[in-house]
């Protein structure tokens, strides 16, 4: 159960912290201080396993505080976060790390960061300390191992002096010495100056696995050749005690023991001449000690390694690249591998992507910059022996890979393998990625298995974290985008208000100047050029708001092959030569709601776009429109179930690439000159074709040609649009009509062109003057007409306050474009009629009289 001592000096600041930590680390035990001087007090009594540490506190602020826990040799290995209200500097940041700070944290905390951080924390510290007390005791061990050899040599040395300076041995000597050699646990061997056995331990013949009898004779190089010769003899030289520690052997006739370790000594016992009469050869079996501190070192090398690649997966400057880089280092050094890859796997399509590969690796494969998959058979088992981790999701490994079940030839180029291991990075039961390792120095055994396993599970944190920072960037991408695209909409908005604004005189008093003219004048041609170009213009600002979906649909049922053969009716005239046009449509294709003139822009932009992409070559245009049924084989689009329609627009020219291919549908992007196209096009009939329930497909590659395929969705069966009364346009009325409008020009116009029908008017430029005219004269009028976007009060404020007083009036809001004012909305409101700038004259005056009769 960790301790966590936090410190700040507000009783709620800890309240809370407490509060989280408890519900983030169950069985944690919390101990709090209200001051730096207090915090350092209870650090050294109640030890806790990390300190969380304020930096702005009274008297003792965070910094000090660290830098006196840092400093006192009691509490500097506990792991100390800081925590700050605002977020800190660079400079801020080095002056805690100086001071010995582990981590920072900003305010408010987030509950998973701080979470993650003690945990990693408290693995870091727990991993120390394990280290820590290891060393100690490896030291410690050390230390009397070496005072209890040379202990023992010296007194056998003093021994052989008295021994020696004896001119016989007496019989409790030689009892002594028998009792020595019968019971000692070291391996004890004295021999003359030439090698030559002259005694043996009891223990050095067991080891040896012979007689005490079969050593008398014999020399001791006769049994071990070419073990020791040269350190004896460069001994015997120098007349000194040769001492090895931790010396490996191997017993030649016994190669199935295997490797054995022992601290030896050699010690030259000289006469009165100074010359030497024996040999001490003595022996200690360490083996096991040499296992245990084996051990002990591969413990200490994995917690190091969990460490640093921990260190690297929750640093602030998380790099994927960085912890692949830290986990397949490790990976090669513990199990010394000179050849291995890290990678992660798309288990969508099996491609194995490779994170971090080993130099050599690189180096000595002839395969290079291929991506690896994995195709299953028919029953999706992989059936190569590096694949065979993919079924069964399991660490395995095989030191003759050769003669595993599932090897298969290695591909040319690739290097051999002399042994191989693989072990899953796994999320639970999902396969995220794999460790590879081949041709170790020596045999891979379970032990490996078992440290690749460990830095497979940090992996997976990292995997895991890395899957997250990648959809935050896409989230963060799709939020600048939409931003883009609602500035975007708020601008195009702007400009067509007052763009209508514009035109709506241009056309009505173009309309009134035509009618005046008689029939025959040569002034109608002009009249009718204006009218066109104010057409085009309106058909220009429908444009800009099809793109930001702001504009009135005229949705009703139609057939789509009759307004595809116009356009391409019209194109052909524009079309050179030498593009050639291929076309089927199919006369039944289905009914589909849509705007006639959206549907005409569709079809003019991808067949204008083809075209262009073939000017300077030549090539066929091909255009497809047929019914089609959803299936299983259109799941990858954003459609619905159900009959749509088909079209396709192709063209053989210049293509496109990939990164061209995921711009075509932004806002004002464009690959031709600057005279030659807006930008717009496409986005607006993306917009039409979303808008609709469809979706669009593009296929392109540069060089070979694009083609763009519209799914719309259809009728299962012929729909008859329902027919309305007409209503004559030049129909008029003698009723009361208050006109509301701050643009003069267009109060004037449509004054105008009431008066002349036999209406009466009122006009207004005012909200405010226009409400009290109501207020004074309820039943004055038959009908208000205000404009939307008026200063003060708007034309949808002005309709609540008149709904106020009568419920009778009839009222039609005029509007160049609002994205707050829907149909819905005004129903709600009371509002009879929407009508959209410029309001040509035949439509303002059929809504009148629809409203009116």
């Amino acid at each position: 159960m960790p301790t966590i001592l936090a410190i700040d000096d507000k009783q709620d600041n800890l309240l809370s912290l407490s509060a989280l930590l408890k519900s983030t680390i169950p069985g944690c035990r919390i101990v709090t201080a209200l001051s730096g001087g207090q915090g350092i007090k209870k650090a050294k009594t109640q030890n806790p396993d990390i300190i969380l540490l304020d930096v702005h506190m009274p008297e003792m602020n965070g910094f000090e505080t660290c830098r006196i826990l840092k400093s006192d040799h009691g509490t500097k290995h506990i792991p100390v976060i800081m925590l700050t209200a605002v977020k800190t500097d660079p400079e801020s940041r080095i002056k805690g790390l100086e001071i010995g700070s582990d981590a920072f944290l900003s305010k408010p905390i987030d509950q998973f960061e701080l979470t993650a951080q003690i945990k990693a924390m408290l693995r870091i510290k727990y991993a120390e300390d394990s280290l820590r007390n290891k060393n100690i005791f490896f030291e410690k061990l050390v230390t009397e191992r070496t005072s209890e050899i040379v202990k023992k040599h010296q007194q056998l040395i003093l021994e052989i002096e008295e021994r020696r300076q004896a001119e016989e041995l007496t019989k409790e000597q030689a009892n002594l010495l028998d009792l020595i050699f019968e019971h000692s646990l070291d391996r004890i061997v004295i021999l003359d100056k030439d090698y030559n056995f002259i005694r043996v331990s009891k223990t050095y013949a067991k080891a040896c696995q012979k007689d005490l009898s079969e050593f008398a004779g014999h020399n001791h190089f006769e049994f071990y050749p070419s073990i020791l010769k040269d350190e004896f003899d460069e001994a015997k030289k120098a007349k000194r005690i040769y001492q090895k520690s931790t010396r490996p052997f191997l017993f030649p006739d016994h190669p199935e023991w295997g490797t054995s370790y022992w601290d030896l000594g050699l010690v030259p016992i000289l006469d009165k001449e100074d010359e030497i009469k024996f040999f001490l050869f003595t022996l200690k079996d360490v083996t096991r000690d040499k296992c245990a501190k084996d051990q002990m070192n591969w413990e200490i090398e994995l917690n190091q390694a969990r460490i640093d690649i921990s260190k690297e997966l929750i640093s602030q400057d998380y790099d994927i690249e960085k912890v692949s880089t830290q986990a397949l280092k490790f990976s090669k050094h513990l199990t010394a591998s000179n050849h291995g890859f890290i990678s992660s796997i798309d288990m969508n399509t099996l491609e194995n992507i490779k994170l971090r590969s080993i130099k050599t690796l690189r180096e000595q494969s002839s395969i290079k910059n291929q991506k690896i998959t994995f195709p299953g058979g028919n029953d999706e088992i992989h059936s190569a022996l590096w694949e065979h981790v993919l079924n069964t999701k399991k660490a395995f490994f095989s030191n003759s890979p050769g003669k595993h079940p599932q090897f298969k030839e290695i591909p040319e180029g690739h290097i051999p393998l002399k042994n191989y291991m693989a072990v899953p990075i796994m999320m639970g039961e999902s396969l995220l990625g794999v460790i590879e390792l081949a041709d170790s120095d020596r045999n891979y055994t379970r032990k490996d298995i078992m440290a690749i396993q460990q830095i497979s599970e940090i992996f997976t944190l990292a995997l895991h974290r890395q899957a997250y920072k990648i959809e935050k960037q896409s989230l963060e991408k799709n939020l600048r985008q939409l931003q883009k695209n609602e500035a975007i909409g708020a601008l195009a908005g702007g400009i067509a208000h007052d763009f209508n604004n514009i035109l709506f005189p241009i056309v009505g008093f173009a309309e009134l100047l035509k009618e005046d003219l008689s029939k025959d004048s040569p002034l109608q041609e002009n009249i009718h050029e204006i009218l066109t170009g104010a057409k085009r213009a309106k058909n220009l600002v429908k444009q800009i708001l099809t793109f930001t979906r702001q504009t009135e649909q005229e949705l009703k049922p139609l057939r789509p092959h009759l307004i595809i053969k116009e356009v391409i009716k019209l194109i052909k005239a524009t079309i050179p030569t030498s593009i050639q046009i291929k076309q089927n449509i199919d006369p039944q294709s289905k009914t589909i709601m849509a705007d006639p003139t959206q549907i005409h822009q569709i079809a003019m932009n991808l067949i204008t776009n083809a075209y262009h992409s073939m000017l300077d070559s030549g090539g066929v245009l091909s255009i497809t429109l047929k019914n089609i049924n959803y299936d299983d084989s259109l799941k990858h689009l954003k459609i619905g179930t159900g009959p749509h329609i088909f079209l396709s627009i192709e063209d053989t020219g210049i293509g496109m690439d990939q990164d061209i291919l995921e711009k075509i549908f932004d806002p004002y992007f464009t690959t031709k000159p600057k005279d030659k196209g807006t930008g717009l096009g496409l986005s607006v009939v993306y917009g039409i074709v979303r808008n609709y329930g469809g979706d669009i497909e593009v296929k392109s590659q540069e060089g070979l040609g694009s083609k763009f395929i519209i799914y719309l969705p259809a009728f299962e069966s012929e729909v008859v649009a329902e027919k309305k009364p007409e209503i004559l346009a030049d129909q008029g009325g003698n009723e009361k009509i208050l006109l509301v409008d701050d643009e003069l020009p267009v109060l004037r116009l449509e004054q105008k062109i009431l008066q002349r029908l036999g209406y009466k008017i009122d006009a207004t430029n005012s909200s405010e003057e226009a409400l009290k005219k109501i207020q004074f004269f309820p039943d004055k009028y038959d009908l208000v007409i205000s404009d939307m976007a008026m200063p003060n009060m708007p034309g949808d404020v002005l309709a609540r306050e008149i709904r106020k007083i009568t419920f009778d009036l009839p009222i039609i809001i005029c509007t160049g474009f609002s994205e707050n004012l829907t149909p819905e909305k005004a129903a709600e409101i009371g509002i009879n009629e929407i009508l959209i700038k410029p309001i040509i004259k035949t439509k303002l005056l059929k809504t009148i009289r629809k409203i009116l009769d």
